[in-house]
């Protein structure tokens, strides 16, 4: 394996890590204000009773 090799296998996982991270960042911004609200939905059912 040459230095070049190693660095464009090395680069090329970077930009894996970097779209996954993409990706679930993504995701969360998608579920999280159902999570959020599912939450105070909760509280506020556990203060009403």
């Amino acid at each position: 394996m040459t230095e070049s090799q190693t660095l464009s296998i090395h680069s090329d996982t970077m930009k894996k890590k970097k779209k996954e991270k993409e990706l679930v960042r993504s995701w969360r911004q998608k579920n999280t204000p159902l999570h959020l609200d599912f939450l105070t939905g909760a509280k506020c059912l556990k203060s009403n009773t």
